[in-house]
């Protein structure tokens, strides 16, 4: 689960919350939530609320195979329970390799966003 709310007048850009995408932010990542089946930072706003749910299963061969689901979005301002939020899900497959883990991953969101195919190789830093 992720709550946040900004508040003051003049509230430069790298305090809002940019939500989206299926990866951490390394700079941000107190102000950047995930939220899968939407691209990197797509939506924005002074409040942020996102719950999510999954489950992840260890397979043979070092496989790791996932699916999740995310209810939220980015505000204006601070509102509970969010008006209309976004729903999101993702199937996640990766493996442990020699350059780190490589992860393919499936998902979408409500509001329009197509199919979001992302692969990722390594880890973050």
């Amino acid at each position: 689960m992720f709550l946040g709310a900004a508040t003051g007048t003049d509230l430069p850009t790298h305090r809002t919350f940019f939500v989206g995408g299926a990866h951490p932010s390394a700079i941000f990542p107190t102000t950047q939530p995930l939220f899968h089946g939407i691209p990197s930072e797509e939506l924005t706003g002074r409040a942020a609320q996102v719950g999510r749910a999954g489950i992840r299963w260890s397979a043979p061969q070092g496989f790791e195979v996932g699916a999740g689901v995310e209810v939220g979005g980015a505000q204006p301002e601070w509102r509970f329970p969010i008006e209309d939020p976004l729903v999101g899900w993702a199937l996640t497959v990766g493996v442990n390799t020699i350059v780190g883990p490589a992860v393919l991953e499936w998902g979408r969101a409500t509001d329009g966003f197509g199919d979001r195919l992302t692969v990722s190789v390594g880890r973050w830093f």
